[in-house]
C-alpha cells in the first residue's frame, strides 16, 4: 500500500513538472527564430528593391551625356523669317571649362565642402550613412545629408528634389552606376561645372566671375573656399544676400582643408584673415543686342501672352520678318521724319504684312533709343480717321442694306439749329459709295452709318474685321474714325479687303523650338468667308479708284495700289491705310511733345492723310514691292464714280446725270508722284514749282506741279475734295486731280474759306496768336508747298478779328 502511495505521488510530482513555464533563453530562440525569418524576407526584399534600382539605373546612366548637354543650355535665340539673328537671351550665366583648368586647391575645396571622402567610395559613402544614421537615432530626428558629389549629380540629372527614402535610393543605385562608367575626374569636374552658387551662377567658373570678376586661376584660397560653400545653401548664404554668414561657412571649409591636410596651419590663418573683396559690377541675363528693336519688343510681348519664358534659354522663335524689308521701312522713316518736319510731324510708324497676315516689317517709332514705346501695339491706341469709312460702305453691303448702285445723300446734316452737324461734306447730291470713298465726303459716311447702323457697324467690325482690342463705340463719329484702334488690327481689317471677304489674322511669329526639341507652330488660320465676297470686292475695287483719282492719288506710284487716307479732325492724326496684291501697309504720322513731363499729341500744321503719309507709303512699298516682284494687273470693270443732280434737281427724273468713271491718264508704272519738301532747298534735285492759287501759269501749267506724265495736254490741278474746285486753304481735304488743257476748274471752292456759307463767329485772337498767323501766311509764301497750310490769308483773317477782344488781352498783358 504504502509502495503505491509513494507511486502516487512521485506521479503528481512528475505531472507537476511538466507545467513549468518557458525559460528566458526558450523566448530568445523563439524570437531569434522570428528575426531570422523576417532578416531573410526583408533581405529577400530589399534586394529585389536593389536589383530593380540598379537595373534601372543602368537604362538611365547611358543617356546621360544628351541629359548633360541639355543642362547646358543654350541662349534662346529669335531670328527672322529668313535666318537673320535678332536676339538671343540667357538668365543662367555658365562658363564650363574642363578638368585640367580647374587648379587643385580649387578642386579640393570643393572635396573639402561637400565630399572629403570622393576619391575613397563608390559612389555611397557608407561611412558617412552609419555616421548620420547613429546622430539621428542619438538625437531622435531624421537628419539630411550623407549625399556623395557623385549622389548629387544623379539626384540632379535624374530624380527630383523631393526628400524620400525612395528618392534616396534611386540616387544610391544611380551613383553606383555612374561610377562605373566614369572615372573620378570626370564625376568631379561634371560636378563643378552644373552645380547652382547662387545670383545666376552655374559652375565654378561662372561662379568667380560673378562673385569676385575672376578667373579660377586667380582665386585666392580664401575665395575658392567662400564658394565652396555657397553650393548648399546658394539663394540664401552667398556673399551678396548674407556676407557675414558666407565669412563663417568659409571659415568652416578652411578648417577642413587643414584637417585633411590641404592646405598648411599658415595658410589657413592667411586666409581666415583676408578681408572679403566682392566684384563691383556682376554680368547681368546674358543677351545680345536687339537688331530692329521695335519688332524684337512685339515678339517677346507674343510669348509672353503665351506663357512662353524663354529667358531660362534653350529656345529657337523662328518669326516673319523679313530683313531685307525691315530696313527698306527703316530707312525710309528716317527719311521721311525728316522731310516733313516743317509740318511738325516728329512721330511716324509703319506696319506691313504679306497677303497671309505674316508681319514683315514693323517700325514702331522715328529712333528706339529715344523711346522705346511702340505706337503699333502699345498704349491706348490712335483715331483712325477716314480711313474707317470702308467698314461703313462695307456693312451696308454685307447686311444687303446696299447694292453695287445704291446711292448716298450728301445733303448736310444739320442738328441744333442750322449749324452744319457734319464738316467735310459737300452737298453734291446723291453719289455712289465709289464717290464717296474717292472724295472721302464725311456727310456721306456719317449718313451711311445712320443707313446701316452704328451697333451694325461695330458689330462687323469686332466679329468679322479683327478689331478685338481696339476702343470703338455703336456712336456715328465711328463712320469717322472716332475710336482708337491699333495698326495690327487695322491691317488684318485691311486683308478682308485684299482676300475679297477672308481675314488673315496679323502675326509674327511662325513657330517655336522648345529645348527639349519639340516644335510648335503659332501661326494663325485665316477666318474664311468672314463677309461677302461681293461685298468686299466692290469696296476693294473703289478703294482702287481713291488712288488713282481719289483722295489717294500721292500712292499711285505703286503697283496694284489700294487704300484710303484718314485725318482726324484736330490734325493730330493722319494715315494711309494701303495694299496691293502681295502686300499691306499702314503709315501713321503725328506730333508729339512733352508737356508738364509727359508726352502730348499736338496739332500738326496742316497736314493730311492724302499727302504726307500717302506719299510715304508711296516711297516705301514702292521699293518694298519691287524685291517681292509683284507685275501690274488690270483691275477689268471699274465702280462709277461721279455725282447726281443738285438737291433742287434730283427729284426731276428726266433731269438726270449718268455715272460715268474718274478718267485718269497712264503713268509709267515706275513713276512716282515728286513729292514736295517744305525744307528742301532743291539741292540734289529738281524744285516742285511753288502754289499757285489763281490759275494756270503763263505757259499752261497747273498749279500742283505740271504736266506727271499725262501728255502735253493733260494738266494737274489741286482741288477741294468736296467741291471739286480749286482748293484753297480752308478745304479740309484736296487731292491733285488731271484735266484736258482748257477744262481745268477755274473759280475757287465755294464750300470752304471766308465767304462760304458755314457757321463763322467772331475769332478772338491775342497779340501772340496774330504773330503766329502771320509767321504761318509769310512761310506759306516763302516754301515750295504744293498744298498750302490750313491758314487763311490775313486779309481774310481780318474781316473776322475782333478787335475789342485783342484790346483787352493786349492790355492784360500790361
Amino acid at each position: 500500500m504504502r509502495d503505491c502511495l509513494m507511486a502516487i505521488t512521485i506521479r503528481k510530482k512528475a505531472s507537476t513538472k511538466t507545467k513549468v513555464k518557458p525559460s528566458w533563453k526558450r523566448k530568445l530562440k523563439v524570437v531569434f527564430a522570428w528575426a531570422s525569418i523576417l532578416g531573410m524576407v526583408g533581405f529577400m526584399g530589399a534586394s529585389v528593391v536593389a536589383y530593380q534600382k540598379l537595373e534601372k539605373a543602368k537604362l538611365l546612366v547611358p543617356d546621360l551625356p544628351g541629359m548633360i548637354e541639355q543642362l547646358n543650355t543654350r541662349p534662346s535665340k529669335i531670328y527672322s523669317a529668313d535666318g537673320e539673328l535678332l536676339y538671343s537671351i540667357q538668365t543662367e550665366y555658365r562658363k564650363a571649362v574642363s578638368y585640367g583648368d580647374i587648379p587643385e586647391m580649387v578642386r579640393n575645396a570643393m572635396l573639402a565642402a561637400e565630399d572629403k571622402r570622393f576619391y575613397e567610395h563608390s559612389g555611397v559613402d557608407a561611412i558617412a550613412l552609419a555616421r548620420i544614421a547613429v546622430v539621428a537615432l542619438k538625437d531622435r530626428e531624421a537628419s539630411q545629408g550623407g549625399s556623395t558629389l557623385t549622389m548629387q549629380i544623379a539626384k540632379r540629372l535624374f530624380t527630383s528634389d523631393k526628400q524620400t527614402l525612395d528618392r534616396k535610393l534611386d540616387d544610391m543605385a544611380l551613383a553606383v552606376e555612374i561610377e562605373k562608367q566614369f572615372t573620378k575626374d570626370q564625376i568631379l569636374a561634371l560636378y563643378m561645372n552644373q552645380v547652382f552658387f547662387g545670383e545666376r551662377a552655374y559652375g565654378i567658373s561662372a561662379a568667380a566671375d560673378v562673385y569676385f570678376g575672376k578667373t579660377l586661376e586667380e582665386l585666392t584660397i580664401a575665395e575658392a573656399a567662400m564658394l565652396m560653400r555657397c553650393v548648399r545653401r546658394p539663394s540664401d548664404e552667398n556673399p551678396v544676400r548674407d556676407l557675414e554668414v558666407a565669412i563663417k561657412n568659409r571659415n568652416v571649409v578652411l578648417a577642413i582643408m587643414r584637417e585633411e591636410g590641404m592646405i598648411t596651419s599658415a595658410e589657413y590663418q592667411a586666409a581666415k584673415s583676408e578681408p572679403v573683396k566682392l566684384a563691383d559690377q556682376r554680368p547681368r541675363a546674358v543677351t545680345g543686342s536687339k537688331v530692329h528693336p521695335y519688332f524684337v519688343d512685339y515678339v517677346l510681348n507674343e510669348l509672353a501672352k503665351k506663357k512662353i519664358d524663354i529667358s531660362a534659354g534653350g529656345y529657337e522663335i523662328k518669326t516673319t520678318l523679313k530683313t531685307k524689308y525691315q530696313r527698306i521701312a527703316e530707312k525710309g522713316v528716317d527719311k521721311w521724319i525728316d522731310r516733313l518736319k516743317g509740318y511738325r510731324v516728329n512721330q511716324m510708324a509703319m506696319l506691313v504684312t504679306d497677303d497671309n497676315g505674316r508681319i514683315v516689317a514693323m517700325v514702331g517709332g522715328p529712333d528706339y533709343d529715344k523711346s522705346e514705346f511702340n505706337m503699333i501695339w502699345m498704349g491706348p491706341g490712335r483715331q483712325l480717321g477716314s480711313s474707317m469709312k470702308p467698314f461703313v460702305y462695307l456693312t451696308g453691303l454685307d447686311r444687303g442694306i446696299y447694292s453695287e448702285g445704291s446711292t448716298i445723300s450728301t445733303k448736310p446734316i444739320r442738328k441744333s439749329g442750322t449749324r452744319e452737324y457734319v464738316k467735310g461734306g459737300a452737298n453734291r447730291g446723291n453719289i455712289s459709295i465709289a464717290s464717296a470713298l474717292a472724295a472721302s465726303n464725311n456727310t456721306a459716311a456719317a449718313r451711311a452709318i445712320e443707313e446701316v447702323g452704328e451697333q451694325n457697324t461695330l458689330n462687323l467690325c469686332r466679329r468679322s474685321l479683327g478689331f478685338r482690342r481696339s476702343n470703338l463705340m455703336a456712336v456715328q463719329s465711328l463712320s469717322l474714325g472716332s475710336g482708337e484702334v491699333y495698326m495690327t488690327e487695322v491691317a488684318e481689317a485691311y486683308s478682308v479687303l485684299q482676300s475679297h471677304g477672308d481675314r488673315y489674322p496679323t502675326y509674327a511669329i511662325e513657330r517655336v523650338i522648345y529645348p527639349d526639341g519639340r516644335e510648335e507652330s503659332l501661326a494663325p488660320k485665316k477666318a474664311r468667308a468672314v463677309v461677302d465676297s461681293a461685298s468686299a470686292e466692290y469696296i476693294d475695287l473703289s478703294l482702287r479708284q481713291v488712288v488713282t483719282g481719289g483722295t489717294g492719288r500721292a500712292a499711285s506710284g505703286v503697283r496694284n495700289a489700294r487704300g484710303k487716307t484718314g485725318t482726324t479732325s484736330d490734325h493730330k492724326d493722319a494715315w494711309f491705310c494701303g495694299y496691293t496684291d502681295k502686300l499691306v501697309g499702314l503709315v501713321w504720322v503725328a506730333n508729339e511733345q512733352i508737356i508738364d513731363g509727359r508726352p502730348s499729341a499736338q496739332p500738326m500744321r496742316g497736314l493730311f492723310g492724302g499727302e504726307g503719309p500717302a506719299r510715304v507709303w508711296n516711297d516705301i512699298m514702292g521699293d518694298i514691292q519691287k524685291e517681292v516682284g509683284e507685275k501690274s494687273r488690270s483691275f477689268g470693270r471699274m465702280p462709277n464714280v461721279s455725282t447726281s443732280a443738285p438737291d433742287d434737281e434730283e427729284n426731276d427724273p428726266d433731269n438726270t446725270t449718268p455715272d460715268e468713271p474718274i478718267e485718269v491718264p497712264e503713268q509709267p508704272e515706275d513713276q512716282v508722284t515728286p513729292v514736295v519738301d517744305p525744307n528742301d532747298t532743291g539741292d540734289g534735285g529738281s524744285t516742285p514749282p511753288a502754289t499757285n492759287t489763281t490759275g494756270t501759269t503763263g505757259g499752261g501749267t497747273s498749279t500742283g506741279g505740271g504736266n506727271q506724265g499725262g501728255g502735253d495736254d493733260v494738266v494737274y490741278v489741286s482741288v477741294c475734295a468736296d467741291s471739286g474746285q480749286r482748293a484753297n486753304a480752308y478745304c479740309p481735304e484736296t487731292v491733285r486731280r488731271p484735266f484736258f488743257k482748257g477744262s481745268e476748274p477755274k473759280g475757287g471752292c465755294p464750300l470752304h474759306g471766308a465767304t462760304a456759307e458755314v457757321p463763322v463767329g467772331p475769332i478772338v485772337i491775342t497779340v501772340d496768336w496774330l504773330r503766329d498767323v502771320r509767321y504761318t501766311y509769310s512761310e506759306r509764301k516763302q516754301s515750295h508747298v504744293s498744298q498750302p497750310h490750313r491758314s487763311a490769308s490775313v486779309v481774310d483773317l481780318l474781316r473776322h478779328f475782333d478787335f475789342a477782344a485783342l484790346v483787352a488781352s493786349d492790355r492784360s498783358r500790361g
